[in-house]
């Protein structure tokens, strides 16, 4: 499984060859960009607000704090996918807004202005994204 990380962490050089090579090699490759922290994620697209990484919590869900995806890092992967031909199904984040009830559920209308922005921007860009993803 590739990983890249929401916070460029586990894939940092994305200009590596043999990774690069090594995904043009599955062309047409479906990537699914997301899983559990997706639902933690902001995404850095206003330059006002803070984008702090992910910080290991273990008395958080999913044992981290919410963290932010710049926006530099996501132009960053976003011209790797099209160097390497991928296809990109990407998870947005389902939780933000909601709030935690007694009993371990969420309650609460999804706030989904953030996720706009961020999908505001992508389009701005001119990325190509084959499928967004809410909720795992």
């Amino acid at each position: 499984m590739l990983r890249f990380g929401w916070d460029g962490r586990r894939v940092q050089n994305l200009s590596n060859k043999i990774l690069l090579n090594a995904v043009k090699e599955f062309s047409p490759l479906k990537l699914r960009i997301g899983g559990s922290l997706q639902d933690k994620v902001i995404y850095g697209v206003d330059p006002q607000q803070p984008c702090t990484p992910f910080v290991k919590k273990k008395s958080e869900m999913f044992g981290f704090s919410q963290g932010c995806l710049p926006m530099h890092r996501w132009d960053e992967l976003n011209g790797f996918f099209k160097k390497a031909g991928a296809v990109i199904i990407f998870g947005l984040n389902a939780l933000n807004g909601r709030v935690h009830l007694p009993g371990g559920s969420l309650g609460g209308p999804w706030n989904s202005t953030n996720a706009a922005s961020f999908i505001h921007y992508t389009v701005n860009k001119g990325y190509t994204i084959h499928g967004w993803e809410l909720g795992e």
